[in-house]
This record gives structure tokens, C-alpha cells and sequence, in this order.
């Protein structure tokens, strides 16, 4: 008799990508197209845009007064988006579980806005703003908060939605005998059973967010004097052109220390704190209390205040608001059976007519605004962008799946090694480009050959820690019997690892493309002092563009960007996504 095939053990981050992933699938071709519509018109609305006369940011001072106020802003900017990111992801969540309405009209943007990378985001916004509103500090900021915002929705958006989706039955029982509002509800059951996992993939899509901060702050600080923005990304990019080295490591040290103030000061006490609202039989003891914790619990001055904020946090959240919770069925009795169908034909004809719209409307003012010798140019500079991705992502496969096996084959090792890598990925590895830069000018070497290992800093820990994961949920009775049967070499690799690891390796593969892409944009653009550096890409044509006032050509740069990202989604990631689903039988119910 044939023994059974165990089943993956899929953890919680693991099975949050695959599903945020499965999302934004390849049949929504509407989707697709309109995506193709906006950006035509996005192209032919920057055709009259005033052109900006290029100009050249002065260098800023480097100093500690300097550091240190660079620093705060940094730390300032992160904790605003955060909160706003939050809050933000809420309203969305409660929005589309509770209106299947809203649902349609508003899941496809968020799949778009998740599959995005943040600096992609930031170049869409930056053309745009530059399109309807004259250059300014206010927009500056404005453009890094909102870019900022975007990325950290995207992410926080799908695990809010993902909690509120598999609430267990039990909870909402007890919501409708204790006849709960929905006000009630959502304060009182499903908000707190959905902390311990919000704030999980929160101190996850930090890692991303850090990166493209300090890109942001950078790209600000030599782009338009008119932009100057202080950060640390700034301080970096000031102390490149200064050829300071020392600035730059410097600069480096404020990120350690920003990133350890948030980890000690919020994420640690705010992931010990969730443990209690998890969903599990028993309690995990072996969490460790924060120190930080420890000290707010026995502060006599904060835990009055905290007394005080309970009572009216218990008052605030049992207003009787909204209607009762329903028995069974459908939130909304009232929808019609073939009202969802209407209104995806509906979504789907709409974006249709605003592709072909945008198209013509492209087609009528492309003639006069680009060169064959224009297209062809972004052409190849896509075609360098993209394999620089996929060259990173080969890479990391072969450098580190053999290692993150080996590794996982040994659990007390892992996890502490685990732990390591979330604190590495967590470090945005950007601010060290403008040394990589400076030993190129030093050694004269050519750029476009040696930007590939250093891509391998921006997605390594993704793939890495995926991997590991993977080997630690396969089941070791199963590598015992190949033991015993001295099953080894390339037949191990193929009958046992290899289809062990395949779901999380997948996994974790396609959102090391989004940090990729990320990376491409950034190493692109790297500089030191006045010295020529040049890098062929789409990242170093759209800089240099904005830079010399050509949104024209900086909207068809990022355009083709765009299609270039929804394209690797569609084509490769998406069948490689449902493949993992359909062996993995999971399904989306959102769809």
C-alpha cells in the first residue's frame, strides 16, 4: 500500500504572501487593461506639464547637529506613515468584508497598490505631483509620507482582511448571544483577534518600508533645491557628494540606532502584548516579557493612566452603534443573486472603455511627444532593469538555498539564526551604496558588471529565511527514512527536499522580486561626489529625467516600469502561484 503524501505545514507569514500573491490573479484581465489605460493617459497628462528647469541641490552640512536632526525626521516620518498605514488598513478591511460592493470596486486597486514596489510607487507619485503642483518642500514630504503610507497599507490591509475572513466560529457565536453591534463586534472580538497578526506583518514590511524611505529622502536631497528634504537618506546622499566616508557610516549608525529604538520601544512590547488575544488552546509561556514592558507595568504614574485610558476605551468601544449581528446567512440579505455579476460585467466594461480611451488618446499626442529613438532607449533600459532582477533572484537561489537547507536540517541552530536575519532584513542595506559607488571610482571599474552582487543584498533574506521555514516544518520522520535507507546525494535532493521546500521557496521568491525591483531602482541611481557613474537602467533614465524636468519622458520611463512588473506577475508568479494552491488546496474566498 502507497503511503500518504504528508501535508505542508504552512506557517502564518508563509500562508499571508501566498494568499496576498494569489490575489492578484491573472484572469482579472480587465484589471490589466485598465491598468494599460491609465497609464496611456498618465503619459499624454504629463504632455502639457510645464517642464522645470533642472537645478542643482546645494550640499547640505554634515555635522552631528546636522545627524541628529536627520534622524528624528527619519524616525518621525516612518512612525506618521505607520499610523496612518494602520488606520487606513482598518477602514479597508472593514469596508470590503462587510460590503461585497466594495469588495469589487475596491479590490483590485489594493492587489495593484500590493504589487507594486515602493519606489515604483514613489516615481508614479513624484511625476504626478510634479504635473499639478510647483516643487516645495510641502510636497516633498508629502510625497515620501503618502508613498510610505501606500507600501505599508498594502501589506497591513491583507492580513486585517485575512483575520477578519477566518474569525472561528465560536467568537462569532458569542458575538450573537451576547446580541453585539457590529460596532461592538468589531471592537470587542474581531479587532483584538486580529492584533497579534497585524502586528506581526507589520514588523515585517518594515524591512521594505526603511529601504524606501531613505531612497525617497536621497532622491529629494540631489534632485531640485526646491525638494531639499532633511533625513537620513539626505544626510547619506550630502555626505556622497562631500566624498565624507565617514559621513556615510555615520549616517549608518543613526539607522542601527533608529531601528533598535523602534524594536525595543514598540514592535517587542507590542508582539508580547498581542500573545495575549492569540487564538490557541493554551497560552505560549516561553515569551519573554520586554523590558521595556516590564518598566511601563510597574510605573505607578502609567499604570494610572493606563487605568484611566481602559475605562474609556471600554466606554468607547460598547457604544451602541450599527445594527445587530445576524444569526446566519449573508451580512447584506438584500443583495440580488446575479448583482455580483452585473457589477464585475460592469467593472470589467468600464475599464475596457477607459483603455481604449487612453489609447487613443495616447496614440493622438505620442507622435509628437516621443522619438522612435526615445522608445527604443527605455526599451533597452527595461530590458537591463529586468534581467538585473532576474539575475538577483537566480543568484540568491543558488548562493543560499544549499545553505538555508543545511541550516534548517538543524532546529536548535535555525532559530537563533532566524532571528539574526529578521533583525538584518530589517536594516536597509541602501545606505551603504554611495561606498559601493566609491570603490568603483576608485578602482575604475564598470558599474553595470558589479551592481549584481550587490544586489544580492537587497532580497537575500527573504529567500534565506523562506527556505529555513520551509525545512523546519518538514517532517522528520521522513528524513530519518531516507536516512535509513541511505538515501543521499542528488536523489535526497529530488525525492525529499526539493518538493519539501518547493511551497515556501516559491513563496518567498516572489516577494524577494518586489525587494528586487526596490533594489534595481536604487543601485541605479548611486553616486559619489561629481564623478560620472553610469548605470544603464530604467531607475537611472527616470532620475535623470525628473532631475532635468522631462516628465514626458519620465511618465513613459515608469509606464513601462509599471507593465514590466504586472507582466513578471502575471506571466510567472501568478501560474507558479495557483500551481502551489491547487497542491496546497487553498483557495481564496474573497473570490
Amino acid at each position: 500500500m502507497k503511503p500518504e503524501r504528508p501535508d505542508f505545514i504552512i506557517k502564518p507569514r508563509i500562508l499571508l504572501s501566498l494568499e496576498a500573491q494569489q490575489a492578484f490573479k491573472a484572469k482579472t484581465l480587465a484589471l490589466f487593461v485598465a491598468a494599460i489605460g491609465f497609464l496611456a493617459v498618465l503619459g499624454c497628462f504629463t504632455y502639457s506639464a510645464p517642464s522645470l528647469a533642472p537645478a542643482t541641490a546645494p550640499h547640505a552640512a554634515l555635522g552631528v547637529s546636522s545627524l541628529l536632526k536627520a534622524g528624528s525626521y527619519t524616525a518621525l516620518r516612518m512612525g506618521v506613515a505607520l499610523c496612518a498605514a494602520t488606520v487606513f488598513a482598518g477602514a479597508y478591511a472593514v469596508a470590503v468584508h462587510g460590503n461585497r460592493y466594495l469588495r469589487l470596486a475596491l479590490k483590485p486597486l489594493h492587489d495593484v497598490i500590493q504589487a507594486m514596489p515602493a519606489l515604483v510607487l514613489f516615481f508614479l507619485v513624484v511625476i504626478v505631483g510634479r504635473s499639478v503642483v510647483s516643487p516645495g518642500i510641502a510636497q516633498s514630504d508629502g510625497v515620501i509620507l503618502f508613498t510610505l503610507t501606500m507600501a505599508l497599507f498594502g501589506r497591513l490591509a491583507s492580513s486585517f482582511h485575512h483575520s477578519l475572513k477566518t474569525l472561528p466560529a465560536d467568537l462569532e457565536e458569542l458575538a450573537q448571544s451576547l446580541n453585539l453591534t457590529t460596532w461592538q463586534k468589531f471592537w470587542k472580538i474581531e479587532c483584538p483577534s486580529s492584533f497579534p497578526v497585524l502586528v506581526l506583518n507589520a514588523s515585517l514590511a518594515m524591512a521594505e518600508a526603511w529601504f524606501a524611505l531613505l531612497c525617497m529622502e536621497g532622491f529629494f536631497a540631489g534632485a531640485n533645491s526646491r525638494d531639499m528634504v532633511s533625513g537620513v537618506g539626505a544626510f547619506a546622499h550630502a555626505a556622497a557628494m562631500q566624498h565624507s566616508v565617514w559621513g556615510v557610516v555615520e549616517a549608518a549608525l543613526v539607522v542601527v540606532i533608529v531601528l533598535i529604538v523602534y524594536d525595543q520601544l514598540l514592535f517587542r512590547p507590542l508582539i508580547a502584548w498581542s500573545t495575549r488575544f492569540q487564538m490557541t488552546a493554551t497560552m505560549p509561556d516561553d515569551v519573554a516579557e520586554p523590558w521595556f514592558l516590564r518598566f511601563l507595568r510597574r510605573n505607578r504614574f502609567f499604570e494610572s493612566f493606563a487605568e484611566q485610558q481602559r475605562k474609556a476605551w471600554h466606554q468607547f468601544s460598547m457604544l451602541p452603534l450599527g445594527g445587530r449581528v445576524l444569526q446566519h446567512g449573508d451580512k447584506w440579505p438584500y443583495t440580488q443573486p446575479n448583482a455580483d455579476k452585473l457589477i464585475r460585467l460592469g467593472l470589467k466594461v468600464a475599464s475596457v472603455v477607459f483603455c481604449l480611451a487612453g489609447v487613443v488618446f495616447a496614440i493622438l499626442f505620442s507622435v509628437k511627444t516621443y522619438s522612435l529613438h526615445t522608445y527604443g532607449h527605455i526599451a533597452l533600459s527595461g530590458s537591463a532593469s529586468l534581467a538585473r532582477v532576474l539575475a538577483m533572484l537566480v543568484l540568491c537561489s543558488l548562493f543560499w538555498v544549499p545553505i538555508a537547507v543545511y541550516i534548517g536540517r538543524k532546529p536548535k541552530v535555525a532559530r537563533p539564526i532566524l532571528n539574526v536575519v529578521y533583525y538584518l532584513s530589517l536594516f536597509p542595506v541602501n545606505i551603504f551604496y554611495p561606498l559601493f559607488a566609491f570603490g568603483f571610482v576608485a578602482c575604475h571599474v564598470s558599474a553595470n558588471v558589479w551592481v549584481a552582487p550587490i544586489l544580492l543584498l537587497g532580497g537575500q533574506f527573504v529567500v534565506f529565511s523562506a527556505v529555513v521555514e520551509g525545512m523546519l516544518a518538514f517532517p522528520a520522520s521522513l528524513l530519518d527514512v531516507g536516512k535509513n535507507f541511505q538515501v543521499q546525494g542528488w536523489l535526497l535532493w529530488r525525492k525529499m527536499l526539493l518538493p519539501g521546500i518547493l511551497p515556501y521557496y516559491i513563496v518567498g521568491l516572489s516577494v524577494a522580486s518586489a525587494s528586487a525591483w526596490n533594489a534595481v531602482m536604487a543601485v541605479e541611481v548611486m553616486s559619489w561626489g561629481n564623478a560620472p557613474l553610469t548605470v544603464f537602467g530604467l531607475g537611472a533614465y527616470v532620475q535623470k529625467a525628473i532631475n532635468n524636468g522631462e516628465i514626458s519622458a519620465a511618465a513613459l520611463a515608469v509606464s513601462t516600469l509599471v507593465l514590466l512588473i504586472m507582466l513578471l506577475n502575471l506571466l510567472v508568479w501568478q501560474p507558479l502561484t495557483r500551481s502551489l494552491c491547487r497542491a496546497l488546496k487553498i483557495t481564496d474566498e474573497a473570490h
